[in-house]
């Protein structure tokens, strides 16, 4: 069995928690999610199951959205309200102060991860250097911010909506707003609410969850609808499984392969030859 399940992970459980979780409730041993979500916060947490974790690398949307909270007066050592107090200030921005700055961090920026994160530094993550107390720096990197907008502002505490690209830290991105505002803030709640196909309107809590594996997984060629679909007979299928080449008078591009209904795999066609890609046919 191979798909993609939309999973909801609840605040309290690590990315990695869901995922024994999965293999333990249904009896499965091939299972990988997709984007790591903190243990604070909770969300969309995409799971591929057997084979589909080959098919990460094929998502052409990049893009996530989060509902985030962040309260202004305090700074913690993780940017977030489970960190230790570093700093306070009784300085509150305006909401027209928030509304200026806010542009400013949209589009293509350089941005710091947090301290506690699991950026590898001499192939260490970050994070188990700065719990054992030692001095880390962590170099910029390159992120894009599709859009920041604002939901609430209520005593002290700012209610946003953010799209952005893979690698964005949503910590860091409280962190240089405050700083874009001349104070300190740090990040209390977080929520991802989409990770390109899939939404948290359909995200399930595999926790509370007591249905069939079959009742809740996303087919390969459902989640990448956007590849089309190639039939070929018995005979095409075995030459393209060997490794080998199968004439094809399709356009060049990415194709899946089916034969009689089963996915053999991904294929890649060019000047009219198909090749097999990444091999998804189930054992």
């Amino acid at each position: 069995m191979q798909g993609f399940i939309n999973i909801y992970k609840p605040s309290g459980k690590t990315s990695n928690q869901v995922v024994v979780e999965v293999k333990k409730k249904f009896n499965i041993n091939k299972v990988g999610h997709m984007g790591t979500l903190d243990p604070m916060a909770e969300g969309v947490l995409p799971i591929a199951i057997g084979k589909a974790t080959r098919m990460f690398d094929y998502f052409l949307s990049k893009l996530k959205s989060y509902r985030l909270k962040m309260k202004f007066g305090i700074s913690t050592d993780t940017l977030d309200i489970t960190g230790n107090v570093l700093s306070t200030s009784d300085y509150m921005p305006t909401l027209d102060n928030i509304k200026k700055v806010l542009p400013t961090l949209v589009g293509n920026i350089k941005q710091t991860p947090p301290l506690y994160s699991a950026k590898n530094v001499n192939g260490v993550r970050a994070y188990k250097l700065a719990r054992a107390g030692k001095t880390v720096e962590l170099k910029s990197c390159d992120v894009y911010i599709k859009s920041i907008d604002i939901v609430g502002y209520d005593a002290g505490e700012l209610t946003l909506d953010c799209t952005c690209g893979s690698g964005t830290y949503i910590r860091s991105l409280v962190r240089d707003i405050s700083t874009a505002l001349d104070t300190v803030a740090t990040m209390t709640y977080l929520c991802r609410t989409n990770s390109g196909y899939f939404d948290v309107s359909s995200a399930v809590d595999i926790f509370d969850y007591t249905g069939k594996l079959e009742d809740i997984l996303i087919p390969i060629t459902q989640v990448f609808d956007w590849i089309p679909t190639v039939d070929v007979n018995k005979l095409q299928s075995t030459r393209l499984c060997h490794g080998l080449t199968q004439p094809c008078n399709k356009p060049d591009g990415l194709y899946f392969v089916k034969c009689d209904s089963e996915l053999i795999g991904v294929a890649n066609v060019q000047s009219k030859l198909m090749k097999i890609k990444t091999y998804l046919k189930e054992d």
